[in-house]
């Protein structure tokens, strides 16, 4: 006689796919989360350092520059990279010319002046249009400012990005400098860390518009990044003992940094519960299957068979399920980590999509070894509490 197992290995493919696929999904957004939350405000501190200043009753003024203040330099560079607590040091260089964008946005035309900046950007450049970074205040600016008192219609980003913008460089709207130099721009992005005047483009790109113009380029603050395992605030502390003037950090954004390592133990409390979830739930299924297959078991425990010979017949059927289930569940994650690269990739300019494949194989170990070893002790269970009238 042979164990009635087809509808149950169905109901168990089924089963076990939807709990590999909710682990696998689960810790791949677990581990991005952490990896966001770290690329962002964990690992590194960023302090930001702009001109050296001094005190003037309550107000903080610009060094003049006999007292050694008013710019930066190399030399600041070097000072602040001596530090033993710093990582890195990047300047952020500002074109000293007057410099004018101007652009259609909707139905209406837009301009203003601006500062230029330049910074290091691993983009790949067009040479006949630049592609520049605005700031992200420049949609409440339009949209709750120059919009509502001309009765225009709002703007979102997407219509930013997707402008071709005039920039003209040595001309404003009060002043000039030379022959302005005319350019095209395409808004790559926006970021919260450019004044609302302001756009950022790549330093090689700056550097030609200065070299066309004859103009000059200064550094107007330095990005510092404090070393994983110093306290952000005594950096603060050590680098205005410098004289130099640092930008205050957000107060959220500071405490995130400073409980970088609670927050990494705190991450792995809902691996823990999301475990013992899937666990209680695979027992509790798969009880009721074996229940539902109690008389199969003990007409075969009549026949002769052993018990040895029962449970591993389960095991076995369990196991061919939980590796269909497994199959389905590669085939599923392939389709969006291979086929769909190029939305993961966009998705992962803002969240960084990550995944630790040891803690993924670990996780499908421990619910298949439960599973096997829940499924074992039911079958035991009952077959030792078999009783002949099981078999009505």
């Amino acid at each position: 006689m042979k164990l009635n197992i087809v509808s149950v290995k169905k109901s168990s493919i089924f089963l076990y796919a939807i709990l590999f696929i909710s682990l696998t999904f689960f810790l791949i957004v677990k581990s991005s989360l952490y990896k966001t939350i770290a690329k962002y405000y964990g690992e590194e501190s960023v302090i930001e350092v702009v001109p050296k200043s001094f005190t003037l009753g309550f107000i903080k003024v610009k060094r003049p520059k006999f007292l050694g203040g008013g710019k930066l330099s190399n030399s600041d560079i070097e000072k602040l990279k001596s530090l033993e607590f710093i990582n890195s040091v990047e300047p952020v260089y500002l074109l000293k010319a007057p410099a004018k964008i101007s652009g259609k946005l909707g139905k209406s035309y837009y301009g203003t002046d601006l500062a230029v900046f330049g910074k290091n950007f691993n983009d790949s450049l067009s040479s006949d249009i630049l592609n520049i970074y605005c700031s992200s205040k420049i949609l409440d600016f339009y949209n709750f400012g120059f919009s509502v008192s001309s009765n225009l219609p709002g703007v979102d980003e997407s219509i930013i990005k997707s402008m071709i913008l005039d920039l003209s460089i040595g001309k404003s709207s009060f002043k000039s400098s030379g022959i302005p130099k005319n350019y095209k721009a395409k808004v790559k992005g926006l970021r919260s860390d450019i004044s609302i005047l302001g756009i950022t483009l790549d330093i090689k790109d700056l550097r030609k518009i200065a070299k066309a113009g004859n103009h000059k380029i200064a550094i107007s603050k330095l990005k510092v990044v404090v070393a994983p395992g110093f306290d952000p605030k005594y950096a603060n502390e050590k680098i205005k003992a410098m004289g130099y003037k640092v930008n205050r950090e957000d107060s959220i954004i500071g405490k995130i940094r400073q409980n970088s390592k609670l927050i990494t133990i705190l991450m792995q409390i809902p691996t823990i519960i999301f475990f013992i979830i899937i666990l209680f739930f695979t027992i509790a299924l798969r009880k009721s299957d074996l229940i539902i297959m109690k008389r199969e078991i003990s007409m075969l425990y009549v026949l002769g068979l052993k018990r040895s010979s029962i449970i591993a017949m389960i095991l076995r059927k369990t196991f061919i399920a939980i590796l269909f289930s497994i199959l389905t569940t590669l085939a599923l994650f392939y389709l969006l980590f291979v086929s769909l690269e190029e939305n993961i990739n966009s998705v992962s300019a803002l969240f960084s999509v990550s995944y630790n494949i040891n803690e993924i194989v670990l996780g499908v170990v421990i619910v298949v070894l439960a599973s096997l070893i829940q499924e074992a002790l039911v079958s035991f269970y009952l077959i030792k509490k078999f009783k002949i009238n099981d078999l009505n």
